[in-house]
């Protein structure tokens, strides 16, 4: 047997355990990104982070028969009766802030009369600003194929073919993750220049608004933070952690006139984990819960700020994921 398929029944065999372990009460946390047209959501986000409408209806109302739908705030209620209640509740979470998630992704929800969490970055609400992993995402194809170099010291070898192009961009995912925003706005600005192109090109109304967030919130929707530029926390130095969870949640609250009181890690560079200084600070700053991009099964023992989620992916991931939820007792 090739290789290949060796590796695939693997996957498979590793994914069912998956979700016989999370797929159980009395809490499974769905994480997705983007919902809609592949061609119009592969300008900003990689399309194996969306799935389509039709297809996340049909995500909406299956898991609306096999379980309840629940937001941020019931969590430790939910956790706590898990003796008592037999189904399942599953919190259904978007990261980031896409243009679908209102577009899309709520009308959906709102028809089938259910809710979900939109966890938002809060910079790219300002006009001219745009979430830094679209902005890497969209430039990456346009640079010129040779060594550069990037500020402060770091050289990079531009690939001319495009699967080598895309391990490039990962390692620059992790190394941008790491960085304060002004140092990371100094990177972004030398990009663009070796481009020609605007810096932002296609990339305007691709984030939700002020006036989209109230109105997802008028339709029932929970909004959580999601850091104030989207680096990764464990990586990023102790002084930035603060003003990073305590601006977004700033941002969040003066735009809706309420508290915000619930966090989704950022996760661009893969690392996952969430180490204890990262979850004291959210602590600190108030939030009641916190969700990661970790996954696990959810008991009476699970830390509420270090939850964890179930990404979904566009794929095989995803028809497994289904197959399995359809299966559900």
């Amino acid at each position: 047997m090739p290789l290949a398929r060796v590796r695939s029944a693997y996957v498979r065999l590793r994914r069912r355990a998956l979700y016989r372990r999370t797929l159980r009460p009395p809490l499974v946390i769905l994480r997705y990104h983007a919902v809609g047209d592949p061609e119009a959501v592969g300008r900003y986000v990689h399309p194996g982070l969306a799935l389509s409408a039709a297809r996340f209806r049909d995500h909406v109302r299956l898991l609306a028969r096999r379980f309840r739908i629940i937001v941020p705030d019931e969590i430790p209620e939910v956790i706590a009766s898990s003796a008592r209640e037999r189904r399942p509740a599953v919190l259904i979470t978007f990261d980031d802030g896409y243009i679908d998630n209102y577009e899309v992704a709520t009308p959906i929800l709102a028809e089938e009369k259910a809710r979900g969490a939109f966890y938002i970055a809060t910079r790219p609400l300002n006009p001219g600003a745009w979430l830094w992993t679209s902005e890497l995402w969209r430039v990456l194809p346009h640079l010129p194929a040779k060594e550069v170099l990037l500020p402060p010291d770091r050289r990079v070898a531009i690939p001319a073919d495009k699967k080598e192009r895309q391990k490039v961009g990962r390692q620059l995912t992790v190394w941008l993750s790491a960085m304060p925003e002004d140092q990371r706005e100094k990177v972004l600005i030398d990009l663009w220049a070796r481009t020609a192109l605007p810096r932002g090109d296609g990339l305007a109304g691709t984030f939700v608004t002020p006036r989209h967030l109230r109105e997802m919130r008028a339709a029932g929707m929970a909004i959580g933070a999601h850091t104030r530029s989207h680096p990764q926390l464990d990586l990023l130095a102790p002084a930035y952690r603060g003003p990073e969870l305590s601006g977004s949640r700033a941002d969040l609250e003066e735009i809706l006139g309420e508290p915000v009181t619930h966090l989704a890690y950022p996760n661009p560079g893969g690392h996952g984990t969430i180490e204890p200084p990262v979850r004291d600070a959210a602590e600190r700053m108030g939030f009641r819960t916190a969700v990661t991009s970790v996954t696990g099964r959810i008991d009476d023992a699970t830390d509420l700020l270090r939850l964890p989620r179930l990404g979904i992916y566009g794929g095989d991931q995803e028809r497994q994921l289904f197959k399995a939820l359809e299966r559900l007792n």
